[in-house]
């Protein structure tokens, strides 16, 4: 084409007619181009290369001009040459086999990525331009490459893993650690090594009578399941040194992935070991792996000690081996019958499914997660809340049906109750609690309103009280005020607390003291008042008139003469002062409280009690003063009631939290009707487990987690807090004779203590199981009162040391155990 150059005037156009020729000081660039003359027809061809690319035309403006035109040159100008991508072909190849669907192309302004190939069996490692693989693969066709391709895909078959049986004859001796009882094909397996007490081992063989080469290892390739046979070479050793070897040589084969902490599938327990041994098996739970190493996974994780008794000879040992059977996968379904036959319904204390008088507990939730509903066939007399109403007509019989859920998979399970009638004959009890208070007086004098008065009529009425149960037989006024005098109340009255008041009680008790009779029973707020009295001497021994003798004695008297002491200075408003109820009617005869009732009974109105200076707010049915205010026991009701009074002043304490209770009991169940408990709170009084029972099995215990250890749970002490789950552990029935049975269930006994509490530091009522393990039969002696045979503490002022023997029995053998605990003095 015409290269672009100035152009240049030149007046002598005969001396310049050959411009290139003529004028050798001007320098013109022809690397790229040519001068023609104007008029000079030239034929177009394309003369410049580019690498990847084909000519297609000169552009000269609008106007293309092909290869092999003919052009003349009119005046200076400027041809561009056009080129188009050259599309280089691209094979793909299997082998010599072209893989058609891929062919593809390419050009220097594309570039190409290359696709990925699958074969079944085969694993692609990439695309090679060599059909023998030297180099690299290929990743991609970059921008700029040329020419046209081969490419040929790397294949290597992908290796099937088989996985075959190892099985080893070991002649006597045995693996000093784990080994391997598989092997895979794509792998090459090195056999171990055993060991002997007293041989040399000599090799593998594949053959019983250990003939051809020794077989060191399993080669890459192998298939089918093998045996080997282990041939020795006798070394001389005792038989306590065979026996020791044994014991070391001795593992339990696991299958592949197994170990003792994850147990799937069943282990090989060896029944000859080396040196000849001879091996027996025993089981802490059959039920999870036999003695012949059957395993049965179950709902949850199971502890298993297996115990090996090796034997050489007249010699013999024993190994321990501790596997965890990893639970079974349940599925829905059988998580949904499984949640059916634990399910249970609770009943109230004395009550039963033939004999139902109070509420029944309907569980919501069951096991795996279980979510249970109910329906009622008579919501009138029983509720799908639990809620009970009684007839006095006739017994009823309710029809419960329970549908337990576990996602989509369902349950019902059916329970038939009898509500029993009211019998409108039958007595209850009623229960006052007064609570610092006491019933109004009638028929009195009118009141006190001097306060030496008041002493005089309640020291000589409490004078009358001694004489009359023959405790003294001095005078009123000796009594009084010393002997004689007759004034200053210097007497002895304060030596005879114990017949003051029963400790910590208020009733009406004619079992109790002074203050607990029907007419004496006015001086209660006279008590409080001294009780208010020691505890502003000394705010540390505060409510301990009521609950300690040696109190009550060191402190009575200073009060009867207003003796100045400790915190309490003569002149103390609280030696002239004078409870409101003995002001309102002092001298009087305290009313009686009803103290039982029938259903048949109208509607009793309950007494209204007072309180020095307190208001009173009402009667509850619990010392937490929950719920509605109760102001009659209405026509119809049952039950014997215990009533609480609360006061203007009396604190009421947040709601106890209640906790739940699960029992997973591992293929046993509840039977016999009892009360199996569902819930309880802080304050609750102890509660004792109630005992399983499952077929072919003894129960063991209760245990706080799934893996079964730590110690036996028996009861709930008192104080206790949190949900709680419990695990049932079994053991196979085995023959056991009664005096070992009795053992056993005397080295599992233990005493549980309430919370915080601790066998030097007894503060709180303890649980004395009364059933123990191999269904014994337990019953307690005490050697002090300060704890009874049913657990019940009683503090003094001194600490005191108590021995608790259990006597524990199984059939006809005995046994017994001691616990020593020291009660905490007040």
């Amino acid at each position: 084409y015409l290269a672009e150059y100035p152009g240049i005037d030149f007046t002598q156009l005969e001396r310049y007619d050959e411009v290139k020729n003529y004028n050798m000081s001007i320098y013109i660039d022809l690397t790229n181009g040519n001068l023609y003359k104007v008029g000079h027809r030239l034929n177009l061809h394309n003369n410049v290369e580019k690498e990847g690319y084909t000519f297609e035309y000169y552009q000269r403006g609008e106007n293309r001009l092909y290869d092999g035109d003919t052009y003349t040159i009119g005046e200076a100008e400027r041809l561009v040459a056009n080129y188009k991508a050259i599309d280089y072909a691209v094979k793909f190849y299997d082998g010599d086999n072209e893989l058609v669907e891929y062919r593809t192309t390419y050009n220097v302004e594309t570039g190409l990525a290359l696709p990925n190939y699958g074969k079944e069996n085969y694993l692609f490692f990439g695309w090679y331009t060599d059909p023998d693989f030297s180099g690299a693969p290929l990743e991609e066709i970059n921008i700029g490459q040329t020419g046209n391709l081969n490419l040929y895909a790397y294949l290597e078959k992908e290796l099937i893993e088989e996985v075959y049986n190892i099985t080893y004859h070991l002649n006597g001796g045995h693996f000093p650690g784990a080994y391997l009882t598989q092997y895979s094909m794509n792998e090459e397996t090195l056999l171990p090594v055993p060991v002997r007490s007293g041989y040399q081992f000599a090799g593998w063989y594949n053959n019983s009578e250990l003939t051809g080469d020794a077989i060191t290892k399993i080669t890459i390739g192998s298939v089918f399941d093998k045996t080997f046979y282990a041939k020795w070479t006798a070394i001389g050793q005792t038989d306590a040194e065979k026996l020791n070897d044994a014991k070391t040589a001795l593992n339990i084969g696991l299958q592949s992935g197994d170990t003792l902490a994850s147990i799937t599938g069943n282990v090989t327990l060896p029944t000859t070991g080396m040196h000849d041994a001879v091996i027996t098996w025993a089981t802490s739970n059959s039920g999870a792996i036999t003695t012949a190493g059957v395993v049965t996974r179950g709902a949850s994780d199971e502890i298993v000690t297996l115990t090996a008794t090796i034997k050489i000879n007249s010699l013999s040992d024993t190994k321990v081996f501790n596997l965890t059977v990893k639970e079974a996968t349940v599925s829905d379904a059988d998580k949904a019958l499984d949640a059916k036959n634990a399910l249970e319904i609770t009943y109230a204390s004395g009550d039963s499914a033939t004999s139902v008088t109070q509420n029944v507990t309907l569980p919501t939730t069951g096991m795996h997660s279980a979510v249970i509903t109910w329906a009622t066939s008579n919501s009138g007399a029983i509720t799908t809340a639990g809620a009970v109403t009684r007839s006095t007509a006739n017994d009823v019989t309710v029809t419960l049906t329970a549908t337990i859920k576990v996602n989509l998979e369902q349950e019902t399970k059916t329970f038939t109750l009898l509500v029993k009638k009211i019998d409108a004959a039958t007595e209850y009890t009623i229960t006052f609690n007064l609570n610092g208070g006491a019933w109004p007086t009638s028929g009195g004098t009118g009141g006190y309103t001097n306060r030496d008065v008041m002493i005089t009529d309640f020291l000589t009425e409490f004078h009358g009280y001694l004489t009359g149960k023959g405790v003294i037989t001095m005078s009123a006024s000796d009594f009084m005020h010393g002997a004689g005098k007759t004034s200053g109340f210097d007497g002895s009255y304060n030596n005879h607390m114990a017949d003051l008041r029963a400790l910590n009680d208020k009733t009406i008790n004619p079992e109790g003291g002074f203050v607990n009779q029907a007419q004496y029973n006015k001086w209660v707020p006279l008590i409080d008042l001294m009780d208010e009295f020691v505890g502003k001497v000394n705010p540390e021994q505060a409510g301990e008139f009521w609950g300690s003798n040696w109190t009550a004695n060191a402190r009575m008297k200073p009060f009867v003469m207003k003796t100045p002491i400790g915190q309490v200075q003569a002149g103390d408003e609280i030696y002239t002062r004078i409870p409101t109820a003995l002001q309102s009617g002092g001298g009087g005869t305290p009313i009686t409280p009803p103290s039982k009732y029938t259903p048949a009974d109208n509607d009793i109105t309950l007494p209204v009690p007072v309180k020095d200076g307190d208001p009173f707010i009402g009667w509850y049915d619990n010392p937490a003063y929950q719920g509605e205010k109760i102001t009659k026991i209405l026509k119809g009701s049952t039950g014997n009631k215990v009533l609480y009074a609360r006061y203007q002043s009396t604190e009421v304490p947040e709601p106890a939290v209640e906790y739940t209770i699960t029992f997973n009991l591992n293929g046993g169940q509840f039977v016999g009707g009892g009360v199996v408990p569902s819930k309880y709170q802080s304050d609750s009084p102890a509660i004792n487990l109630p005992i399983p029972a499952r077929n072919g099995y003894e129960f063991v215990g209760w245990y706080d987690n799934a893996q079964l250890s730590g110690s036996i749970i028996s009861a709930i002490p008192q104080g206790s807090s949190g949900n709680k789950v419990f695990y049932a552990k079994w053991a196979e029935e085995t023959a056991l004779t009664d005096a070992e049975k009795a053992l056993d269930a005397k080295n599992a006994l233990d005493i549980n203590l309430a919370s915080g509490d601790t066998a030097n530091n007894e503060t709180k009522n303890v649980i004395l199981p009364t059933s123990g393990m191999h269904g014994a039969v337990i019953t307690w002696a005490s050697n002090n009162a300060a704890i009874s045979v049913a657990g019940v503490v009683t503090r003094g002022e001194n600490d005191v040391v108590v021995t608790l023997t259990a006597t524990i029995k199984v059939g006809t053998a005995t046994e017994t155990k001691t616990f020593t605990l020291t009660v905490a003095k007040l």
